[in-house]
């Protein structure tokens, strides 16, 4: 088993729905997929092969709004907050398995995903590739 973090720094994005044009789709998320991909690469260069299993867990570290009271920033500091807002956490996780160098279909496990409030926001991959007779095991 081989375990990867990736560490991806700025507020985390969402897979945003593709647009239909007459004979082509657009996909408006692509600008902000070439800014993430090469983060992803340098990290798992080609370590996870064709045949790997791999389980992925997500952490999203939302910003604080400007617009809040200090009071209330000061009381997100710790990241234990939940981010109850939009966007949606399944929308972020789709954004980030397009990002993946490797095909989701070899994601046979996402362990978990949350979304908190943070002064530092990012996005937190853990992913574990397993061999194919390691998986079965």
């Amino acid at each position: 088993m081989a375990v990867f973090e990736i560490e991806i720094a700025g507020p985390p994005k969402a897979q945003k729905r593709h647009k239909f044009g007459r004979g082509y789709v657009y996909d408006p998320s692509k600008l902000d997929k070439k800014k993430v991909i090469p983060i992803v690469q340098s990290v798992l260069k080609d370590y996870i092969t064709a045949h790997d299993c791999v389980h992925i867990s997500f952490s999203f570290y939302m910003p604080i709004p400007k617009s809040w009271p200090i009071k209330k920033k000061v009381l997100l500091q710790d990241e234990t907050v939940d981010h109850i807002k939009t966007p949606d956490i399944d929308n972020m996780i789709k954004f980030y398995m397009d990002v993946l160098p490797f095909n989701d279909k070899q994601v046979s496990r996402i362990k978990g995903a949350f979304k908190v409030y943070s002064p530092e926001p990012r996005v937190h991959l853990v992913l574990e590739a397993y061999g194919q007779l390691e998986s079965v095991e």
